[in-house]
């Protein structure tokens, strides 16, 4: 489950129905679709509709975290499908998915002085641009005046909205961003990168923020790559994204953060990790692959495909085009499995949002399309 975060005007957990509208975490990604599954599998059941193929239902409770539950299910020796599809990206078909990296870059601690930064923190999860970030330094009150009036400056020459909170020895920092997927960061603005902008150029020699400007080099806010060095692209699933999530102060008193790297489908990520690797080692920081899952491709060509085509047009009376996203999938973790929904094209870009939603017509349609593939499938 994705943290709901914050700005909900319904409880994200209530499941509430406002004027046909289902409003609630998961609502679109996934728990909304996987009963639109589970439904039309129902539905052909209880229509007697004749199949060739057994149809399987393989639940998986891990995709957000590195898809470990549907490794455990291909390792362990489980049934493998012949073909099939996860409703988790959008239609009309997803037959390409970008590389996905995910890395934590750290500086070591150092001894304090007497402006201390005591606490990071940025996004719930690494695959979320964040809404908000905060740092709270802590030191004499004569020493943190000069710090609150650079921070200050420093938001206001670029129009950052900027919360400061004051007291006991105590200064914390808000800059203020916009929420988004990690997969799309540029719908977004990363409220982590303008944080560690703002600490590191703070006017102290706390190592500290030394260590904030070393991780804000190698970030920016077009969330492409180019301060890592890798900034690249290809023609069929687009540029690379790089987004900052994840922000901490360490035990030892140094900083860490969590980048979620997608990279096109044509790349291949052993062309990119040296120039990471030597990039973040210029600047005194560590580096550690927490996980590194490679791209998705199918042949359009293939039968799993032309069947998916036939389903959609079949019931919509729409063309069913090819699409590349930089998300990922359960589909990368076992052979020809594609993304086949949920969202359609157009749709705004309400996965992973706040107020995140499905009006109950849209679910229906998904239904619809959902058993009129899985009869393509298994006949």
């Amino acid at each position: 489950m994705v943290p709901e975060g914050t700005g909900w005007s319904h409880d994200p957990y209530g499941a509430e129905i406002v004027d046909g509208v289902l409003y609630g975490r998961g609502t679109l990604d996934d728990k909304g679709p996987t009963y639109a599954a589970l439904f039309a599998l129902a539905a052909l059941r209880d229509g007697g509709i004749p199949l060739r193929r057994r149809i399987r239902v393989i639940f998986g409770t891990n995709e957000e975290s590195g898809c470990a539950c549907m490794a455990h299910y291909v390792q362990s020796g489980q049934e493998l499908p012949v073909m099939g599809f996860t409703p988790d990206g959008a239609f009309p078909i997803i037959n390409a998915e970008k590389g996905s990296v995910k890395l934590r870059l750290s500086s070591p601690g150092a001894p304090g002085g007497p402006e201390k930064l005591t606490a990071l923190a940025a996004a719930p999860a690494a695959n979320m641009v964040p809404e908000t970030a905060e740092g709270t330094i802590k030191g004499p009150p004569e020493r943190l005046l000069p710090l609150r009036r650079a921070l200050e400056s420093f938001a206001a020459d670029r129009e950052w909205p900027l919360a400061l909170e004051e007291g006991e020895g105590r200064l914390t920092v808000r800059p203020r961003g916009k929420a988004a997927h990690a997969s799309l960061p540029e719908l977004g603005i990363n409220a982590a990168v303008r944080l560690l902008r703002l600490l590191g150029a703070l006017p102290t020699e706390a190592p500290w923020r030394r260590a904030a400007a070393a991780l804000g080099a190698l970030v920016n806010e077009k969330s492409d790559g180019a301060a890592l060095g890798i900034a690249c692209r290809d023609d069929l699933s687009g540029p690379l994204t790089l987004n900052l999530g994840l922000l901490e102060v360490t035990a030892d008193g140094g900083l860490a953060a969590t980048l979620d790297i997608r990279y096109p489908v044509r790349q291949a990520w052993e062309g990119l990790f040296p120039e990471v690797q030597a990039r973040v080692r210029d600047l005194g920081l560590s580096l550690e692959v927490l996980r590194h899952s490679p791209p998705l491709f199918v042949d359009p060509s293939s039968e799993l495909i032309q069947a998916l085509q036939r389903a959609y047009t079949a019931t919509t009376g729409q063309e069913a085009f090819l699409l590349a996203i930089g998300g990922g999938t359960y589909a990368r973790t076992m052979p020809h499995v594609v993304a086949f929904g949920a969202t359609f094209p157009g749709d705004p870009e309400l996965m992973h949002q706040p107020d995140e939603r499905i009006p109950l017509e849209r679910l229906a349609l998904i239904t619809r399309i959902l058993a009129a593939a899985m009869r393509e499938l298994a006949q």
